[in-house]
Formats: C-alpha cells, sequence, structure tokens
C-alpha cells in the first residue's frame, strides 16, 4: 500500500501513524477536526510524524489505499459520512471505532455505497 488515510489523529490515529511509518509505509494522509488549530495535539503529532494534513476526511481518504477511522464512537458514523466523496476509488475503509453493531453496518453501507470496500459480511 502506497498511501494510508487517518481519520481522526487522536492518541489511536496518531499510534497507527507512528507504527505504520515503522513498518515502512511512505505516505500518511491524515484529517481531524482538531486539525483547524494548528497548534492542537493532533496538528503537532501529524506534523512530528510527517503525516500530509489535509482539509477533509474525503481529501484524506481520496489519496489512499486504506482509510483507517480511528475517531471517537460518537463520531464513527459521521466520520463515514464525512469520507464518502473520496471513496470512488474502492479502498478499503477500516473502522476501529468501539460502537455498536448496527452503527458499524449503518457506516459499512455509506462506505459501500460510496464505491469503499468493507469487510462486512454481504
Amino acid at each position: 500500500m502506497e498511501t494510508i488515510a487517518i481519520i481522526g489523529f487522536g492518541e489511536v490515529g496518531g499510534i497507527f501513524s507512528r507504527d505504520l511509518r515503522a513498518a515502512g509505509v511512505a505516505r500518511i494522509a491524515a484529517f481531524d477536526l482538531a486539525f483547524a488549530d494548528a497548534e492542537s495535539p493532533q496538528s503537532r503529532a501529524s506534523r512530528e510524524q510527517g503525516a500530509a494534513i489535509c482539509a477533509s476526511a474525503a481529501e484524506a481518504a481520496s489519496q489512499a489505499d486504506l482509510v483507517i477511522s480511528s475517531v471517537t464512537a460518537g463520531a464513527a458514523l459521521d466520520a463515514a459520512r464525512a469520507a464518502v466523496e473520496g471513496l470512488r476509488h474502492k479502498p478499503f475503509f477500516l473502522d476501529v471505532n468501539s460502537v455498536s453493531p448496527d452503527t458499524k453496518r449503518e457506516a459499512a453501507a455509506v462506505v459501500e455505497q460510496a464505491g469503499g470496500a468493507t469487510s462486512r459480511p454481504r
């Protein structure tokens, strides 16, 4: 995989970014609502790790072979919806959020309808 997008660059997203870099992933595109503040912990962490800061979830997703959603549980469905415009090239969408099975299915349906791939059983 050439590029991985991380939506939600808090503690979990930052760990994914760090470990993916260590594993040899060359490019990480990132989006977090906190990027609106250039001095937020999320903004600083993404710069320190060399992740490309994107203006939206869709922009980050549009550059990636794999999209990792690591937002808070309450934002999981919104994050999937925000990425929709960036999923037309059919990247794999990995939602690592701790949400109910119904929310997971709803988010997977949003991703699949937009062209993204999930591991949801058909």
